[in-house]
């Protein structure tokens, strides 16, 4: 049975007295996240060396992030972020100079950056107009697709506004015209779960934090048939190769699966808090779960539109998990919840407030109401 409030109690009871709505940032402390840090250095102090237990810890989050979106354990990657999830991606496809990079206007940095800079390569980065409806973005997506098309990436959720893209839409576009697709989960998947065979992507990127609930310096690549590239990897390192641990600094060899595409050690506590995390998302229903997180998105928007605040939106589209406010002086209302202990996310000029299992319906209210009363006392 899910229970917001379960969920709450169970991992979050340092949550007593402080509203957390920053998980499209980073997400709070925990109980398992403490417990995995107190495991690691548990074996650290084992009479034995610690790389044993580390790298047991690097197939387990393998495993039980494969589990989490419906994938093998083979067709995984465990790489240091997504920049370079990104990289070991379109370094391995074959595309000719003059052929096209399809992203949208609300790519975040880590990927936006590695399509641009296969300028180099002669590639073209083009995006697909974003401010625009869910129908009307697919209609754009489909006259751009062409057979010039080297890759299509698109955001599960856009890390500005917190709009839901339509990714079954654009997926399913990407197949009919033979086109890799690459989806970047990082921004919602944790508040939503995703089947990546339903799904039928070639690619997912997600990290280890924001609504995955756990550290900052992991990311996990999803790679359709654990292969997948064409031409020959130009990064890599030893924890890519068929026996890592034979430390032969002469020969380069790949395993037949996803984890070709990794690179050196990776961050070892990073490990230890997604096992940990994961563990503790896979008891929750997702079904009921994006339920509850669509409610508190819902009574958000209305209690703030009752208030004359400015959500950041696009008619005919819907949220992922998070919402933006479009406020004059982002750090001094920020400043000003923060007195009142609650915590969202800045991002420019909108101030985000994201919404996660174990944010309840009260805290919501709550939040919301001051923010109102904040704005009425301010002339901007």
């Amino acid at each position: 049975m899910y229970s917001p409030q379960a969920f709450r109690d169970n991992y979050f009871s340092g949550l007593h007295g402080l509203v957390h709505l920053a998980s499209c940032s980073i997400s709070p402390r925990s109980q398992f996240l403490d417990a995995a840090m107190e495991t690691m250095l548990v074996d650290m102090a084992k009479n034995e060396l610690a790389w044993v237990y580390f790298e047991r810890q690097t197939e387990q989050a393998r495993r039980l992030f494969a589990e989490f979106i419906g994938a093998d354990a083979s067709q995984i990657a465990i790489l240091p972020n997504a920049t370079i999830a990104a990289y070991q991606v379109i370094s391995t496809l074959v595309a000719n100079s003059g052929e096209q990079i399809l992203c949208t206007e609300d790519e975040f940095p880590s990927l936006s950056h590695v399509w641009l800079q296969q300028a180099s390569r002669g590639l073209v980065t083009r995006c697909i107009e974003s401010q625009v409806s869910d129908e009307s973005f697919v209609t754009i997506t489909c006259a751009m697709l062409g057979s010039n098309t080297c890759l299509v990436s698109v955001p599960l959720a856009s890390f500005r506004t917190g709009r839901r893209y339509p990714v079954e839409l654009i997926t399913e576009l990407a197949n009919q015209s033979q086109v890799p697709i690459l989806v970047d989960a990082y921004q919602g998947l944790g508040a939503e779960k995703i089947n990546v065979s339903e799904l039928n992507c070639d690619y997912l990127i997600c990290g280890s934090m924001k609504y995955m609930l756990g550290l900052p310096g992991i990311a996990f690549l999803y790679v359709k048939d654990g292969i997948r590239n064409t031409v020959a990897l130009g990064l890599t390192g030893w924890q890519g190769r068929k026996e890592p641990f034979a430390f032969n600094p002469s020969l380069v060899d790949f395993p037949d699966c996803a984890k070709r595409f990794e690179t050196g050690t990776p961050a070892v506590p990073a490990l230890y808090a997604a096992s940990s995390a994961l563990t503790a998302l896979l008891t929750l229903d997702f079904e009921q779960g994006r339920l509850h997180i669509q409610t508190l998105v819902e009574l958000a928007i209305d209690i703030l539109e009752k208030g004359d605040v400015t959500i950041v939106k696009v008619p005919g589209t819907l949220f992922s998990a998070h919402i933006a406010l479009l406020v004059p002086n982002v750090p001094a209302l920020d400043t000003h919840l923060k007195q009142h202990k609650i915590i969202t996310s800045p991002r420019g000029e909108m101030l985000r407030l994201a919404f996660h299992h174990f944010n309840t319906a009260d805290e919501v209210v709550q939040t919301c109401r001051l923010i109102c009363a904040y704005f009425k006392t301010q002339i901007w």
